[in-house]
């Protein structure tokens, strides 16, 4: 069997022309069947990125020092897990992006060191400083049986085109089951060596169509980065990238493998050298088949098909949206006019466009005109008719049904609670929730005063950001003379007094022929009663 470390072999190809003492490899992109940048790299940052709409803030590489785009996963405050053959080294700076946006925040910690476990591919590393809650530390998927490995989906991450901590792809792949290996044996988990390292791994194999257009296969300059698997709705890191293989020494499986080592044997090493900082592997355990549930809406957000790409851009991962607070912000009004609303849930539902009542306090009802549903992200888009001045109510009745278990809508909200998901953990249930609009309102009091003057004076011809984008009235990217219209058209406007409801159902009318009936009975009732008078 032919096999390499995704960059071992080019090190010591290097090292024989004596090059460098430790290797600077030109690394390669990881091969993905259909390669999109929008579906793919991570840091395109766009609304169809496969990895949506999980949290990658724990997936990481050297930003600054000799080992550029060398890779890190975090597991715990101060520790990660890599490659031993490619592991970041002592001081270098890895950088840690919040979101998929490279305009966003990010932070950077500097590698204070780290251990090879036993003599396998793993290596576990520490930072100097812990990481911030906003960096994802992800669990160790572990299993009770090598057999049960077989056949579960991972997410791979490997090169792309990017700078230096922005080198981020994102492909799919599954774990082959009893794999001939040639030397190693067959197995789903099987015991490997390479480069004088020897460790439990398992397969995935470049088997085009195999899973369509997300199919991976490593390269040089992948390896240490991570495979993880979605366990509960969360990434949960499975193994690290060791070394790939062109045949598996079985005549009919001639094909293309990549081998990641198995993290979970070595959690009880790990949890040894973490001990002295109090910290441990946090771990999830073998998956049970759920119970049906009932869809839920996750997250409710606004938008203007007037809003300019830069305006869009300074809203983030979003595509666009403003999401709308669930804090005590939530009834804080925004400046903008908006015509557009959008609600993700938790599962594929079965909606319509009738599906969304739209309810204010001066136009009770407003148009729905329109819907767009993405199902594989669970999301639903109407457009409105604009609103620039309003108390508005957004109701979804609970005739929304899951696709997959078919259970109706578990959409109880109260207002400013901060608690998404909704439901009551129970199917049933409509989703009713409260937001306001005044067009100029900078500070969101619901009256257009000298507040919001004074805002958009401090934010003159600047570029919008995220620190003055409700200075930006008419979404254009930067506040402008148009901005200062705006406001002084809505002028002195304030908020309606009373909040929207939803309208009573009308009682039933009679038909005519009803009325006709009772008019005729009570004409012969009162004809009876004056024949009976002496």
């Amino acid at each position: 069997m032919m096999h390499r470390c995704c960059s071992h072999l080019f090190f010591w190809l290097l090292l024989l022309v004596a090059l460098a003492a430790t290797s600077r490899t030109v690394s390669a992109t990881m091969i993905v069947q259909s390669h999109d940048p929008n579906l793919h790299d991570r840091f395109q940052n766009h609304a169809n990125f496969i990895g949506n709409p999980h949290d990658w803030s724990g997936v990481a590489q050297v930003a600054i020092g000799v080992s550029t785009n060398h890779w890190a996963t975090m597991i715990s405050n101060h520790y990660f897990v890599t490659a031993d053959h490619f592991a970041p080294v002592t001081n270098d700076t890895i950088r840690f992006y919040h979101s998929n946006d490279l305009g966003g925040t990010f932070e950077d910690h500097t590698i204070s060191g780290g251990t090879q476990i036993g003599v396998t591919d793993l290596y576990l590393g520490r930072l100097n400083t812990p990481v911030s809650a906003s960096v994802q530390k992800y669990p160790v998927f572990r299993l009770p049986n090598d057999d049960d490995y077989e056949n579960v989906e991972l997410f791979n991450f490997g090169l792309a085109t990017g700078g230096s901590a922005t080198n981020q792809r994102l492909g799919r792949n599954v774990i082959e089951a009893d794999v001939d290996v040639g030397e190693f044996g067959t197995g789903t988990i099987v015991t490997a060596s390479d480069g004088g390292k020897t460790g439990q791994v398992y397969l995935f194999e470049y088997d085009v169509p195999g899973l369509g257009d997300d199919e991976t296969y490593l390269q040089s300059g992948d390896s240490g980065a991570p495979s993880l698997t979605i366990f509960n709705g969360k990434p949960a890191v499975v193994g690290v990238h060791w070394f790939v293989s062109t045949d598996t020494g079985n005549p009919t499986l001639n094909v293309d493998y990549s081998a990641d080592t198995l993290i979970a044997p070595h959690i009880s090493a790990m949890n040894a050298i973490m001990d002295s900082d109090g910290e441990s592997v946090l771990f999830v355990p073998e998956p049970s088949i759920p119970e049906p549930s009932a869809p839920q809406v996750t997250q409710l957000l606004v938008g203007s098909s007037n809003w300019s790409q830069g305006f869009a851009d300074v809203l983030g991962s979003t595509a666009g949206f403003y999401s709308v607070p669930t804090d005590d912000d939530q009834l804080n009004a925004v400046p903008w006019s908006i015509d557009e609303v959008r609600i993700v849930f938790s599962d594929d539902v079965s909606i319509s466009h009738e599906d969304l009542q739209v309810i204010g306090s001066e136009t009770e009802s407003i148009d729905v005109q329109a819907m767009e549903y993405a199902p594989a992200t669970h999301t639903a888009t109407w457009t409105i008719d604009r609103v620039t001045a309003d108390k508005l109510l957004f109701a979804l009745s609970d005739e929304i049904t899951s696709i997959s278990s078919g259970l109706a809508l578990d959409g109880e909200y109260t207002t400013q609670s901060g608690l998404m998901p909704t439901g009551d953990g129970t199917p049933g249930g409509d989703f009713h929730f409260r937001f306001n609009v005044l067009t100029g309102d900078a500070d969101g009091n619901g009256v257009n005063s000298l507040n919001d003057l004074q805002t958009l004076a401090s934010n003159w011809q600047q570029p919008t950001d995220a620190s003055n984008m409700f200075g930006d009235f008419d979404g254009s990217g930067q506040t402008t003379l148009n901005d200062l219209q705006i406001l002084a058209t809505h002028w002195g406007r304030s908020l309606p007094l009373r909040d929207p409801t939803i309208p009573p159902v009308s009682a039933a009318v009679p038909e005519p022929s009803s009325w006709l009936f009772l008019v005729v009975g009570m004409l012969l009732v009162a004809s009876r009663s004056r024949t009976s008078n002496p």
